[in-house]
């Protein structure tokens, strides 16, 4: 019973909407403000950067040990100690630089997305509102008590 109340409800604001208006294809300013909310690839990129140099050095010190022990006298415990300490510091490096490249690959692919939709909707201007079409770009949208609204899309 309340299903259908409910269901009612719903079939009475559609109709009491009446059509749907379509909304006039996006301008290059939206676009470029919705690119720019999911963030710059240059900072991630400079971040991946650093964190490669960062593990190159820890290479370069790791094969300098082993050189060093090579040629001269070591102590075992120093050395084991000095190489666990750099393998350590090698894998934080390691996944730091794993976790950047996804994050830029995930950003890259989320940014090839909206292009390829604003440039679809720019040059084919929807015929018709579906509510498919919509779910197919957009995950969830929030409106907040300021006013603004945030949209998350999919990242298919």
């Amino acid at each position: 019973m309340r299903n259908q109340a409910r269901n009612r409800r719903r079939a009475d604001c559609r109709v009491r909407a009446g059509p749907s208006q379509l909304a006039p294809p996006p301008s290059p300013e939206v676009l470029e403000a919705a690119l720019d909310q999911l963030g710059n690839p240059h900072a991630l990129e400079a971040k991946l950067a650093q964190a490669i140099t960062a593990r190159d050095a820890v290479v370069d010190e790791i094969n300098a040990l082993i050189r060093s022990a090579a040629n001269t006298d070591f102590n075992p415990d120093a050395f084991e100690a000095d190489h666990a300490r750099l393998e350590a510091d090698y894998q934080h490096h390691l996944d730091t630089v794993e976790s950047l490249e996804k994050q830029l690959h995930e950003l890259e692919a989320k940014r090839a997305a909206i292009t390829a939709f604003h440039q679809y909707r720019s040059e084919n201007p929807a015929i018709s509102y579906t509510p498919e079409a919509w779910r197919a770009l957009v995950d969830h949208a929030t409106i907040h008590p300021d006013g603004t609204i945030a949209i998350a899309f999919n990242d298919g």
